[in-house]
């Protein structure tokens, strides 16, 4: 689960320690997330990923990965005996 803010926040006017300014979440980081996890996302969805600071490109996700920018509020809840359930706010 990545927690972040709007893939734009700080595009205009520009501000310093945003998530445009620093190209967060980076797509070298959602594709080392994405061939570290077998488990489907379920519906794909299409989002914004930093290039770099200040230029993003739209991606298809298709693995489960969680944003906050993406899916809102994200829960995790893990048992006893392994079962993992995430609930997204946005689904």
């Amino acid at each position: 689960m990545i927690p972040v803010g709007r893939w734009d926040d700080g595009r205009s006017p520009p501000r310093p320690f945003t998530t445009f300014a620093y190209g967060h979440p980076n797509e070298d980081a959602i594709q080392l997330l994405a061939s570290g996890t077998s488990r489907e996302r379920g519906e794909p969805i299409d989002v914004m990923v930093g290039e770099r600071a200040n230029k993003f490109r739209e991606t298809t996700i298709d693995k489960a990965i969680c944003a906050t920018d993406w899916d809102g509020t994200v829960r995790v809840f893990l048992y006893a005996h392994g079962r993992v359930v995430v609930r997204r706010s946005r689904q």
